[in-house]
């Protein structure tokens, strides 16, 4: 059998199981491995502060769930099109928002243009750095930001892109790297290097994005406790651990 026949194959039965792990009124939560600090595989486990959130969230609202890490674009794929799915953390940008059923939000985030802490690189607006190398990840909503913008991209699908994507500013690859501040900063900080946001893009919020087909119940009742858990301070306490 090819290769891309098997990926087609274990795509399908992915899916199967999902619809299957859903029956019993579960969440099936997929995310992907190497988006830091939001979320992350650490020793076969998904970990990060949205896993953080999540479990004592939806463990305080009474909802059984399973977590699974794919690449990105997969796990985007399984929540649009398996009941009972969702996936995180993810932007509900104009073009997403009609697709899910949203829980949230999880946490903030700002995204913005990064530069190797000694560039010289400076701007006010994005016009100011028309024709400067951009890089950015597949799927991404920054990407797909820009992308609408008219503003040309490098675009790398690798499944570790957060780190490849910082790894090719460093080299001199690209000029400016596009993510998320926290996300940036925390994958240079676990990484020892030096960046610096040139740009801020926009202010966003991050998501829980479920399958259309999630009773509404259930979106409702774990929003209700995410807001508890605003209030009481235990996501403030929770995303100590990975500023």
């Amino acid at each position: 059998m090819s290769k891309p026949a098997k990926t087609r194959l274990g795509f399908a039965l992915a899916l199967l199981l999902l619809a299957s792990a859903g029956k019993g009124g579960e969440l099936f939560l997929t995310t992907e491995p190497q988006d830091p600090p939001f979320s992350m595989e650490i020793a076969g486990e998904p970990s990060g502060l949205a896993a953080a959130i999540l479990r004592p969230a939806l463990k305080r609202a009474g909802v059984p769930y399973e977590i699974s890490v794919h690449p990105w674009m997969r796990a985007y794929d399984m929540a649009l099109k398996t009941p009972q799915t969702c996936v995180y953390a993810t932007t509900p940008t104009e073009q997403r928002r009609p697709l899910f059923k949203w829980i949230g939000p999880l946490f903030a985030e700002s995204w913005v243009l990064f530069a190797t802490a000694d560039s010289p690189i400076h701007a006010t607006t994005l016009d100011e750095l028309r024709g400067l190398r951009i890089g950015g990840s597949q799927g991404a909503a920054q990407t797909i930001y820009l992308q609408t913008l008219g503003v040309p991209i490098d675009v790398l699908s690798a499944v570790d892109n957060m780190s490849d994507n910082l790894r090719k500013l460093l080299a001199g690859h690209i000029d400016l790297w596009a993510t998320g501040l926290k996300r940036g900063s925390y994958t240079a900080k676990i990484m020892g290097a030096k960046i610096k946001p040139v740009l801020a893009l926009r202010q966003v919020e991050l998501y829980l994005a479920c399958n259309r087909s999630t009773d509404d119940t259930v979106i409702t009742r774990v929003n209700a406790v995410l807001a508890d858990m605003r209030a009481d301070g235990t996501i403030a306490r929770l995303s100590l651990p990975y500023q």
